[in-house]
């Protein structure tokens, strides 16, 4: 059975699309292998030594990044694969240089409409750089292949998907949700717009793992709105079945899905985000796709939440059109090429 090596680590935006693939991808003998990767059930999992580049410890980070590149030449030279995928961020970093060193092909994943760091020293030697936004490879300069996204798409019938998460099955329904890790500053401005929202609408919001619920619920609920607070939320295809608007970060999952899903949204970009990629994503959406709007989570004003309400129709239907228009390619197809 052949093999390939996922370089892969850190968030859910890196880690569910390499396990996406990893399905499609059922004649070939997969291994996970990236710095600080935690075990995956049913996945051979490989963990790295390694760290984020620090001018504050330059010789402790590199040293580290040296022995991981190690652990991941000594692997290649174990499994022998076929090609090393490389999914960004500095977790990929030393089994891509390792697949390098050895002279073994890889590929990059690159989800964003900005390129992270790693897949910028990394494109122009890869096969092909696999791309969810056009024209990006006139920033990166290499190969390129525009691929179809590498998201759970499980759609269900609006009503039934309300009545599973607690919602009324004929209401309007807002879905609210800031990443895995939640957003302090997303709950905070839902917080402050509670009492101006219409009766018409009901909110799903997902809090955070880190946030408290119950207290975010007693807030909707002082303000007569109806709604269901969770601090998690596994079933996202759900939320997006149900929902009619979005307010959320803007990764690279949660536009594709945004899309896919015809959901309007307002997107609040995590302004944090060194390299630009969730504004850069947001952008495009706005502009190119036409299904959202942008703004930052302390601007945040009911007129906005007044205007996705107003715009649903003409964004659903740019979203559509865009879809149709979409020239992509399956990447597990791509791979298998090679």
């Amino acid at each position: 059975m052949p093999k390939l090596v996922f370089a892969v680590g850190g968030t859910g935006g890196h880690i569910i699309p390499a396990k996406i693939l990893r399905k499609e991808l059922k004649q070939y003998e997969i291994t996970f292998a990236g710095i600080g990767l935690k075990p995956i059930e049913g996945v051979q999992t490989v963990t790295l030594t390694g760290a984020n580049f620090s001018l504050k410890k330059p010789f402790s980070s590199l040293l580290k990044m040296a022995k991981g590149v190690y652990q991941s030449i000594k692997l290649l030279k174990k499994e022998k694969p076929k090609a090393v995928i490389g999914f960004g961020s500095y977790h990929s970093f030393p089994p891509l240089l390792a697949a390098y060193i050895l002279r073994i092909p890889y590929i990059l994943y690159e989800p964003n409409r900005k390129a992270g760091r790693v897949n910028r020293l990394f494109a122009s030697k890869a096969l092909f750089t696999a791309l969810l936004f056009e024209s990006i490879q006139d920033e990166l300069k290499c190969p390129f292949k525009t691929i179809a996204p590498l998201i759970p798409i499980e759609k269900h019938e609006k009503g039934r998907a309300r009545i599973e998460l607690g919602l009324d099955e004929d209401k309007l329904t807002l879905l609210v949700f800031g990443g895995s890790q939640g957003a302090q500053s997303i709950n905070e401005a839902m917080m402050r717009l509670a009492k101006e929202l219409p009766s018409s609408l009901q909110v799903y919001h997902v809090c955070g793992s880190q946030n408290d619920p119950s207290s975010i619920l007693e807030t909707y609920l002082d303000c007569n709105v109806k709604a269901v607070v969770v601090a998690y939320e596994k079933r996202m295809d759900l939320c997006w079945s149900a929902a009619d608007f979005a307010i959320c970060r803007s990764g690279a999952n949660s536009v594709m899905e945004q899309i896919e899903y015809s959901c309007p949204a307002i997107f609040i970009p995590y302004p944090h985000d060194r390299d630009g990629h969730q504004k850069a994503n947001a952008h495009y959406a706005k502009t190119k796709v036409g299904g959202s709007l942008i703004i930052e989570a302390e601007r945040l004003t009911i007129k906005e939440v007044l205007s996705l309400i107003e715009s649903k129709e003409t964004m659903q239907r740019n979203m559509d059109e865009y879809k149709l228009s979409r020239k992509a390619e399956n990447f597990h197809t791509l791979i298998m090429g090679i």
